[in-house]
């Protein structure tokens, strides 16, 4: 097994003075800031996390770390592996610890952070924009040179995949995604999957219509003439548009702000079905899946740091989802927080939403649409409507 070391672009530094003034109590004593170049986004840790990375300073095989810790707390090997074997692969599937190789090509700058640039050209599509560049998936927005029209190419980057095994692993998940969408590209609420094309190892991508629309958070937070009125339209349509999803057996599995798409008219597009399942092909088969963590339901959150999800997505965790949505539209925020992944895990599984009288704007929020959240946000998922269908009728009863 090959060697690991701590990302070039990751550093853990102590908690400096604003840090330490924005982190409640608690979470002061024994804490670090890990910090990610590549976004320059900061994370807390412990000391225990701390502990464990610095273990591949210098780099070490995972199996030389589990032995120096066996070693460190008087052990067997085999009592701590499992552990530390499911943590590393949280840390190496986020690019944390990535292999000694590619440390090195990080710090000779051989790396890239998206394939193709502005002005490049693939398979006829001039790319005129990087609109978006999450681990191994680059999103462009391309114009194509015959119909002149503008498309989306969501593109697997082998460049930011560390070995064949894992480059195979993501390319199965986008050819699932687009079977996905090829099953429903009838339907007007997705975005229209035109083609998956592959060139060799170089790379892989699915060409989509692109849509003109903004997330729904920020939808409705910059719509200055938002009203009332189009709020329930736009509760109405999203509700609308997954029944569509459910009505063919599709769950969507990681429903958040971002993969809504509102435009004027407060009309509404789904996007990124990257972790969708279809119920008909693959209802017999155990899959693994991620999502927003604010957008949780609480029957899939396992009370941990580093394996957070328990449990395969269904038609009654899109219906939570949903139902945080018709929640972020009438109160502009989501009902529960947490400044870390255990503190906001024990609010979504054990707190109560407050309902306000008046919405985010002012308005008076029906009792009505107040009892159909909460069903939709009941903790038992037994508890909540059946499927986003059945959400939508009664949704629809309002208007």
């Amino acid at each position: 097994m090959p060697s690991y070391k701590l990302s070039h672009h990751i550093c853990i530094l102590p908690l400096d003075e604003g840090h330490y003034t924005q982190t409640p109590l608690q979470y002061r004593k024994d804490h670090f800031i890990l910090h990610d170049k590549r976004s320059n986004s900061d994370f807390l840790i412990n000391s225990t996390i701390k502990y464990f990375l610095d273990k591949f300073l210098p780099a070490k095989t995972p199996e030389e770390v589990v032995r120096e810790i066996a070693g460190d707390i008087q052990a067997g090997a085999d009592q701590i592996k499992k552990t530390c074997r499911r943590f590393f692969r949280f840390l190496h599937k986020r690019k944390i610890l990535i292999p000694a190789d590619q440390v090195e090509m990080e710090e000779t700058g051989d790396r890239k952070d998206t394939l193709y640039k502005e002005n490049d050209r693939v398979d006829g599509l001039l790319i005129t924009k990087t609109m978006a560049a999450s681990g191994c998936i680059d999103i462009y927005l391309a114009l194509d040179e015959t119909d002149r029209q503008l498309y989306v190419i969501k593109l697997l980057n082998p460049k930011n995949l560390s070995n064949p095994a894992q480059y195979n692993e993501e390319l199965a998940d986008l050819e699932r995604e687009y079977s996905t969408l090829q099953h429903i590209n009838h339907l007007p609420v997705i975005s229209h999957a035109y083609g998956f094309y592959r060139n060799s190892d170089q790379h892989a991508y699915i060409k989509l219509a692109y849509i003109d629309g903004r997330s729904l958070s920020r939808y409705i937070k910059e719509k200055p003439t938002l009203c009332w009125t189009d709020c329930v339209e736009l509760i109405s349509n999203t509700c609308q548009a997954f029944a569509q999803l459910h009505a063919h057996n599709i769950v969507h599995g990681d429903i958040h702000p971002s993969n809504v798409l509102a435009s004027e008219g407060n009309k509404i597009k789904i996007i990124d079905l990257g972790l969708a399942l279809n119920r008909n092909i693959e209802k017999n088969e155990l899959q693994s899946f991620g999502g927003a963590n604010f957008y949780m339901p609480p029957e899939r959150i396992n009370l941990s740091s580093f394996n957070k999800f328990s449990r395969m997505p269904g038609f009654q965790s899109d219906v939570y989802q949903i139902g945080l949505l018709i929640y972020l539209v009438c109160y502009g925020q989501e009902p529960f927080t947490g400044f870390v992944w255990e503190e906001l895990a024990k609010n979504i599984k054990e707190g109560r939403p407050a309902y306000p009288a008046q919405s985010f704007q002012g308005q008076p929020i029906p009792a009505s649409l107040v009892k159909i959240m909460k069903k939709a946000l009941h903790k038992n998922h037994r508890h909540r409507y059946k499927d986003a269908n059945e959400l939508y009728q009664h949704i629809s009863r309002l208007n």
